[in-house]
């Protein structure tokens, strides 16, 4: 019923990044070796390669809501966010899972969860922009991510 009345209805995929992964999982393994007094030796960067496919990428933004004027900032948030992550194939798929018979649901979701494919955060990603614009690179610095020029 929640997902039927919701306009988008998402999984709950906080840290489900690739990033997040690591870092929750580089979280655990440095509070295990201060626990047995083992010196820490994995270097997590090495899991998150090969490099993000968004650093050092390029990607332009263009119209006058980037451009520093009256653009509303959570808008360039939501434009931004929208080209990195498509929230309707989540909102499909647990539609799709949301109809099916009772007892097939818990599998059906275990599954999603499983099979989800990897995403990957805006860090590292650098943008373009047809004016430089102060609001849009505290947007972008928020993420990681950088206005070039």
């Amino acid at each position: 019923a929640l997902v039927a009345a919701a306009l988008l209805a998402t999984p709950h995929i906080a840290g489900h990044s690739l990033e997040g992964k690591v870092n929750g999982t580089r979280m655990v393994y440095e509070a295990a070796c201060k626990h047995l007094g083992v010196p820490p030796s994995w270097a997590p960067d090495a899991a998150l390669l090969p490099q993000n496919p968004l650093d050092g990428t390029h990607l332009r933004l263009a119209g006058s809501k980037y451009d520093g004027g009256d653009g509303d900032g959570d808008e360039v948030l939501r434009e931004l966010v929208r080209g990195s992550y498509d929230i309707t194939a989540d909102d499909d798929a647990l539609r799709r899972i949301a109809i099916l018979p009772a007892l097939e649901r818990g599998a059906a979701f275990r599954r999603y969860r499983e099979t989800y494919p990897i995403r990957r955060q805006l860090t590292g990603a650098c943008f373009t922009a047809d004016r430089d614009s102060s609001r849009l690179r505290r947007i972008l610095a928020t993420m990681g991510a950088v206005l070039a020029g």
